[in-house]
């Protein structure tokens, strides 16, 4: 049943909207499986937060290039904007290519 909200979450038209849903989902499945992912200091340890965070990273992909979401970036600006500790920004990110990072 946390699944079911997916359709609606790729249903929406702006970053806000679909990004408020998947969080929502995001959150909802870690507190699901329990244990160590249930437990943000220690969740990337469990197998099972890889494979939940891609799909994460499947599903933005999927809904940025949709006709619904129009190639939107989220809206970040000053602080938010910064991807503290570091001193990369969004947009720093949006190729990993200028990050040395590539798939093979």
């Amino acid at each position: 049943s946390i699944a079911s909200g997916t359709p609606t979450a790729m249903s929406k038209t702006t970053y806000g909207e679909f990004s408020g849903i998947i969080n929502g989902i995001h959150g909802s499945v870690h507190i699901w499986v329990g244990g160590t992912m249930s437990d943000a200091a220690v969740s990337p340890a469990d197998p099972v937060f890889w494979l939940h965070h891609a799909n994460l990273d499947r599903l933005w992909w999927t809904w940025y290039n949709s006709p619904q979401g129009n190639h939107q970036n989220p809206p970040l600006a000053g602080s938010d904007a910064l991807m503290d500790p570091w001193t990369y920004t969004e947009p720093d990110t949006r190729n990993i290519a200028t990050l040395h990072y590539n798939y093979v």
